[in-house]
């Protein structure tokens, strides 16, 4: 984890491919919110342009709705 604490932004990377990414990313913003950020806080999500990635906003979207639908389950 790299962190810039003038920004007080904690930065990750994570391959849509790998198998527990998910779970990775989920683990980390619940680390975060808990954390570093109790209340509501921004999540800039970063990568490849959709003209060098083609499909890249489709997999960026389910990736997401992934994460996001496991930490609604786990509350």
């Amino acid at each position: 984890m790299e962190s810039d604490e003038k920004q007080n932004v904690s930065l990750r990377c994570y391959s849509l491919g790998e198998a527990v990414a998910a779970e990775k990313v989920r683990t980390w913003l619940g680390q975060v919110s808990a954390v570093e950020h109790p209340s509501p806080f921004v999540l800039n999500v970063a990568g490849s342009r959709k003209s060098r990635s083609g499909g890249i906003q489709k997999c960026t979207r389910c990736f997401l709705a992934e994460v996001l639908a496991g930490m609604i389950q786990e509350k």
